[in-house]
């Protein structure tokens, strides 16, 4: 599995309450491979942000950003509300929750 996690700036706190209800659940999108995500506000900075989106191989990953979906749907509604720098890493998972001592 795969696991992109990208963390940026927003121009206000409140830029989650301004988004499209749906936009960013990206079930809706149907990506191919698609295992799980979670979008993060930093409680020290309300500003922060962190998504972490996990896919269970890389070409399913690439064809998610590389589709008209993520490019003409999801990219613009979300970066508009972006301001200054953001990063990104895309990180194959070695160890999953699962493999954890106690994990159900």
């Amino acid at each position: 599995m795969y696991m992109r996690i990208t963390w940026g700036k927003t121009f206000t706190a409140g830029w989650m309450e301004t988004l499209p209800p749906d936009i960013l659940d990206l079930s809706r999108f149907k990506p191919q491979g698609l295992q799980s995500r979670w979008v993060a506000r930093d409680a020290a900075d309300p500003e922060n942000y962190y998504s972490v989106t996990v896919f269970d191989t890389l070409e399913n990953l690439d064809g998610w950003e590389n589709s008209r979906a993520y490019l003409e749907d999801y990219l613009p509604a979300v970066t508009r509300h972006l301001v200054g720098s953001h990063s990104s890493s895309v990180c194959k998972i070695e160890v999953g929750a699962s493999s954890l001592p106690g994990a159900r």
